[in-house]
């Protein structure tokens, strides 16, 4: 299919794909609005009566802990095994955090902290870097465009 294509039309498809992933990671930082809903369920639905919404903290700060471990991880599996196998198992860290959310939501603020925070933002930070590294390496000529284009796909995730 990518030999009959030109480079302008492989380039851009490089770029809209990165877009798009990047415009579903994002939606990881639309946790400020979900937060109130989080706590409520979590102290009307669970034994954890005594929780205040300033307690949300500890999802982000499992979140925090987990961007540089997977920056790292993801920059790692994109140089020796390439971006789709980054991307992808990034991708399915991601889903996967949040499958588990629904489960552990039920059950208590530190197991949502460790599926929500810590599996979901790994999952986001490993696949963040690659579709970057990659489209620079598509626009050799524009980078920073290349580059912008990808990580408004992020900004707008939350948005959307």
């Amino acid at each position: 299919m990518f030999e009959s294509m030109t480079y302008t039309a492989r380039r851009n498809i490089v770029i809209f794909g990165g877009f798009l992933i990047h415009l579903c990671l994002g939606s990881f930082y639309a946790f400020g609005n979900i937060s109130p809903y989080i706590m409520s369920y979590l102290r009307n639905r669970t034994q954890e009566t005594w929780l205040v919404n300033t307690q949300n903290s500890w999802i982000m700060n499992a979140a925090a802990i987990s961007a540089p471990i997977g920056s790292i991880t993801g920059s790692y599996i994109e140089r020796n095994h390439g971006v789709r196998i980054a991307v992808g198992i990034g991708c399915v860290l991601f889903c996967s955090g949040v499958l588990l959310t629904y489960f552990a939501i039920q059950r208590s603020l530190y197991i949502v902290a460790l599926t929500y925070g810590f599996i979901t933002n790994l999952g986001t930070f490993m696949a963040y870097g690659p579709p970057v590294q990659n489209a620079a390496k598509w626009m050799p000529a524009r980078p920073a465009l290349a580059v912008g284009l990808i990580v408004g796909g992020f900004g707008l995730g939350a948005f959307v």
